[in-house]
């Protein structure tokens, strides 16, 4: 906590036009989750992330390519 405050001043005192502070936690990590609330930080949005792991039986073997879709 004392380091993320104190990281917090140095930034104020580096970049004072900044308005905004954005950090992000996993929703597990409750610790961190309870420093940012103590020190005044607040929740603006949550993002859901998804993984699959390719089973190799799948046909999907550490010697094949994955192929990622293309982003418009």
């Amino acid at each position: 906590m004392l380091l993320k405050i104190d990281m917090m001043r140095w930034l104020a005192d580096e970049q004072p036009q900044l308005e905004t502070i954005e950090t992000w936690n996993n929703v597990d990590n409750r610790y961190m989750i309870n420093v940012n609330e103590a020190i005044g930080y607040r929740l603006s949005r949550v993002y859901n992330s998804y993984e699959l792991k390719l089973d190799e039986a799948a046909g999907y073997g550490a010697n094949q390519k994955v192929v990622q879709p293309a982003v418009s």
